[in-house]
């Protein structure tokens, strides 16, 4: 069908749409279903479907955020480099696999905010 999941008016088309093809809805509203239609087709095309309990991050929120996971990222590499190639004791080796873990988070998370729109939990 081509409709974002989230957007009411899109699950309702859908849900015509499934039960027309089925069998179910012998008489379809030819005006609702075009309206419908209409919508969906117009929220697609301009991209201003936002999923449901979510926001928009702005373009500097999310431009001073990824500045600052790059920052870490540089601060978490440099501690790295600085750490001895051989770990003899298990603090010392806990405190290697702690940075490895911090780095793939602050890569994820900066993937994320490479994005041009970025959504975060209202």
């Amino acid at each position: 069908m081509g409709c974002r999941s989230g957007s009411a008016v899109c699950d309702q088309f859908r849900t015509c749409y499934e039960d027309l093809v089925s069998g179910r809805l012998i008489h379809p509203s030819s005006y609702v279903t075009r309206l419908l239609t209409e919508l969906c087709r117009e929220r697609q095309r301009t991209g201003n479907v936002i999923p449901p309990g979510m926001s928009l991050l702005s373009d500097e929120e999310r431009l001073a955020t990824l500045a600052l996971l790059e920052q870490r990222l540089q601060e978490t590499l440099s501690d790295l480099a600085r750490l001895p190639l051989v770990q003899r004791t298990q603090s010392a080796v806990r405190r290697k696999e702690a940075m490895e873990a911090k780095l793939v988070e602050l890569e994820s998370a900066i993937a994320v905010f490479m994005k041009p729109k970025v959504y975060i939990s209202a």
